[in-house]
């Protein structure tokens, strides 16, 4: 019973650690938007509409629709 939620809690800690600027993703309000800029480890400034920023806590994050291809360096 508690290795499931574990297990559940490490994936989602994994998602929100490669969450980068221009993935789109489902808050947990059900707000779909798209990251604009990573601030700290536990907030991100995402774009809601055209001009229209937002602060949301990072935890609330609970999914990610469309990553953005990672770039080589």
């Amino acid at each position: 019973l508690i290795r499931p939620q574990q297990k559940k809690i490490k994936e989602h800690k994994e998602i929100l650690s490669k969450i980068k600027r221009g993935d789109e993703i489902i808050t947990a309000g059900g707000i779909f938007c798209k990251v604009s800029r990573i601030i700290d480890d536990h907030k991100v400034e995402v774009e809601i509409s055209n001009n229209v920023k937002i602060i949301i806590s990072k935890p609330t994050i609970t999914s990610v629709i469309n990553k953005t291809p990672e770039t080589k360096s």
